[in-house]
């Protein structure tokens, strides 16, 4: 099912799985569009302890139950430009991690779909 607000609330917690359907780790938080109250980001936190947290946008997310569904791969988010989100993120920090993901899709085969 593709993203809205009404599931924001069920996003926190939520395991989160890859285009190449590694788990990636778990939602610790979302981030909505201030304007249009929609959910944009997610922060994904990771690890052995989910020390390591990286943004992904939810744009071509899925969630089925408990599951968010992103149309990256593992090591894509890993990799992903770390920011500092204090009171939001700046626009060009946005800008940077938005080429950066869709940098990576562009790379990618076009014939897989995540879980």
């Amino acid at each position: 099912m593709a993203l809205g607000s009404e599931q924001i609330a069920d996003l926190v917690g939520a395991k989160v799985i890859g285009l190449d359907g590694d788990r990636i780790g778990r939602v610790a938080e979302i981030h909505v569009n201030g304007r249009t109250g929609e959910p944009e980001w997610a922060v994904v936190s990771s690890g052995r302890f989910g020390q390591a947290s990286s943004l992904v946008p939810l744009a071509g997310a899925d969630i089925d139950g408990a599951i968010l569904g992103v149309p990256y791969q593992a090591t894509t988010i890993w990799d992903a430009p770390r920011v500092e989100w204090v009171g939001g993120l700046p626009a060009k920090q946005e800008r940077g991690l938005l080429r950066y993901y869709q940098s990576a899709a562009s790379d990618r085969p076009s014939s897989g779909s995540h879980p």
